[in-house]
């Protein structure tokens, strides 16, 4: 008889309601970091090169394009199911 909490081999765990808020939240914050973090760099680099403000915008939109992409797979992923949620 197996104890209680294992799993039959196979079967996937389920994930409770906390676990999928906290990835829909890590989501949402991944998304605004890589613009934050982005725009920073450009920031950082124009106030080196003087170039103020394109390097700082560019930046930016690198980050929004690169954090949008992120977020709408990773959703895409969250409200597949669990099915497809162990796929790299």
């Amino acid at each position: 008889m197996p104890k209680s909490g294992s799993q039959r081999p196979g079967r996937r765990p389920q994930t409770s309601q906390w676990a999928q808020t906290a990835r829909a939240w890590s989501i949402g914050v991944d998304f605004a970091l890589s613009v934050v973090g982005m725009g920073l760099v450009g920031w950082l680099l124009d106030r080196w090169l003087g170039w103020s403000p394109w390097l700082t915008l560019g930046f930016a939109l690198v980050g929004l394009i690169g954090g949008f992409y992120r977020f709408l797979k990773e959703a895409t992923r969250l409200s597949a199911g669990p099915r497809n949620r162990h796929k790299p």
